[in-house]
Parts: C-alpha cells; sequence; structure tokens
C-alpha cells in the first residue's frame, strides 16, 4: 500500500521563470512469510547435494533454495519514507 503526493510551486527571479517541485512517498509493506514447498519448486541445489569430488555431503545446502523467493522461513515487511525536492530555473 502506498500514497504519494506532491506539489509544483512556480515564481518568478531576476524576471526567469522558477520552478520547484516537491514530493512525497510512504509505502507500507504488509508482512508476508515464505516457506520452501518441495512439490511445487524444483530445487536446482538439493538439500541433499554432494560435492562432485569424493560425493561429500554439502552441509550448505541444508535450507538453501536459489529459485524461491526467500529462503525457508524468509519473512519480509515494514515501510519506506522517500521525498524529494527539485528546482528548475527556465531561461
Amino acid at each position: 500500500m502506498s500514497a504519494s503526493l506532491g506539489h509544483r510551486f512556480d515564481f518568478s527571479l531576476w524576471e526567469r521563470k522558477v520552478q520547484v517541485d516537491v514530493g512525497l512517498q510512504f509505502m507500507y509493506m504488509l508482512n508476508e512469510t515464505v516457506h520452501k514447498d518441495f512439490t511445487m519448486i524444483r530445487d536446482e541445489f538439493a538439500d541433499r547435494a554432494r560435492t562432485l569430488i569424493d560425493g561429500q555431503p554439502m552441509s550448505e545446502a541444508q535450507g538453501l533454495q536459489t529459485n524461491n523467493p526467500g529462503f525457508p522461513g524468509y519473512e519480509f515487511g515494514g515501510w519506506s519514507l522517500a521525498g524529494s525536492v527539485s528546482l528548475s530555473y527556465l531561461f
């Protein structure tokens, strides 16, 4: 969910047109949690992966899913606030 607003102020300075643009944006991101779903997405770095040399288990593969938006139990959300000001001198 987001809301933004802005306004342009026009005035003259040294007989030239000057514009000041001001903007503000607020964004609220709803909390969401992503879990690894073995039935829906084929994991390209599976938990049972083994090294090419010696065929040893790879502990770093446990829980890692590279083609899923987030790791198991990955949670995101929060808010963002952005502002801007620009000055234009027309000649």
